[in-house]
């Protein structure tokens, strides 16, 4: 919750990288452009089978992540097909001017993602004023 906007979307986009090099170097066609409308990150596919990827990346330790709550319900219904695939421990570093080195992340891939409810918090809630 710490990172200004800018430099989760650098960490956001490191761990999306990392994520696709995992991917393809496993012989998955990948398919990076976003999933608009769509509770996951990439779509996968190989020998037939297709997996809905979700990226999560932080410079913590990565237990826990934020998920959202369509991200959640598209695991629930969606275990065959579901990936958590979590950078941590990405080391960021200011660069010359206001750019930013990323570098290092421990990778930890849940495949299939099985949600066990009782790992889930709620951590905020949408309150109606009216």
């Amino acid at each position: 919750f710490a990172l200004n906007s800018l430099t989760r979307k650098a960490v956001e986009k490191y761990a999306v990288d990392k994520a696709i090099m995992h991917f393809e170097t496993e012989g998955w066609k990948v398919d990076p452009s976003p999933q608009k409308n769509r509770p996951f990150d990439l779509l996968c596919e190989r020998n037939g089978e297709t997996t809905h990827v979700e990226v999560k990346g932080t410079t913590g330790t990565g237990a826990p992540v934020i998920l959202a709550h369509g991200e959640v319900n598209h695991a629930l219904e969606n275990p065959e097909r579901a990936v958590l695939f979590v950078v941590s421990d990405i080391v960021l570093q200011l660069g010359s001017g206001s750019d930013l080195n990323l570098s290092g992340g421990k990778i930890n891939s849940l495949y299939p993602w099985i949600i066990n409810q009782r790992d889930l918090k709620p951590i905020s809630y949408e309150y109606s004023v009216e």
